[in-house]
């Protein structure tokens, strides 16, 4: 397989990757890279990078809508329903480019029973966390 781009094995991450792959992915390869070695089987996987999410925004073309909803929040939860219900509709409306779905195919091919979650790269911070 040609070198990744958009993805990242979980074992090839370190903690010193949170911007590149979340907080969760990054300790999850620190484990793996750690633990594995001590005998403690830490499952692996992949996380799609902050580069393949750009890739699908700008592709996409919704990085001015997502921007253009964002100015309609208010400090109402109606607003933020509301807001989030939009950009949710803007990303699920999307499609992976050809690069990013390969990359996303090779790595899940053969991987059997899976997890998914999201891991934003400011979700775990010393001074806020977005868990969930």
């Amino acid at each position: 397989m040609k070198p990744l781009k958009y993805c990242k094995r979980l074992e090839d991450l370190l903690i010193s990757d949170t911007d590149l792959a979340g907080g969760k992915n990054a300790s999850l390869g620190e484990m793996l890279q750690t633990l594995s070695k001590k005998g403690v089987h830490v499952p692996s996987g992949f996380a799609i990078t902050t580069d393949g999410y750009r890739l699908f925004i700008e592709e996409n073309h919704l990085k001015d809508k997502i921007d253009s909803a964002l100015k309609e929040l208010s400090s109402s939860s109606k607003s933020l329903q509301k807001v989030g219900k939009k950009v949710r509709k803007y990303i699920l409306s999307g499609k992976f480019s050809s690069a990013l779905e390969e990359e996303i195919y090779a790595l899940f091919d053969g991987m059997g029973s899976v997890a998914v979650r999201s891991s934003a790269t400011a979700e775990d911070l010393p001074d806020a966390s977005f868990a969930g």
